[in-house]
C-alpha cells in the first residue's frame, strides 16, 4: 500500500471507531451473510461478542499497516 492509501484508511477508520462497535459488526456480519450464507454455521458467538472482536481486530490491523508484515501471522489465523 502506499502512504496515501494507509492514511486514508488510517482516517476512515478513525470515522468508522467513533460508532457504535455492535453497530458496525452487526452491519459487517449482516452483509457478509447476506453474501455468503453458507457461513452461517461458523458464527458460535452471539452478534455483540463477535462484533467487539471484529472491531478489535480491524483496529490492530489497520494500526500496524505500515508494517503489516509484522501481524500477517495473525490475519492468517483468522
Amino acid at each position: 500500500m502506499t502512504r496515501k492509501q494507509i492514511d486514508l484508511v488510517k482516517n476512515s477508520w478513525q470515522q468508522v471507531r467513533l460508532l457504535d462497535t455492535v453497530v458496525v459488526g452487526s452491519l459487517f456480519y449482516s452483509r457478509l451473510l447476506e453474501c455468503h450464507p453458507e457461513l452461517r454455521p461458523l458464527s458460535r458467538s452471539p452478534v455483540p461478542e463477535q462484533s467487539k472482536k471484529l472491531v478489535q481486530m480491524i483496529s490492530y490491523v489497520i494500526a500496524r499497516l505500515d508494517t503489516l508484515d509484522t501481524v500477517m501471522a495473525d490475519i492468517q489465523k483468522l
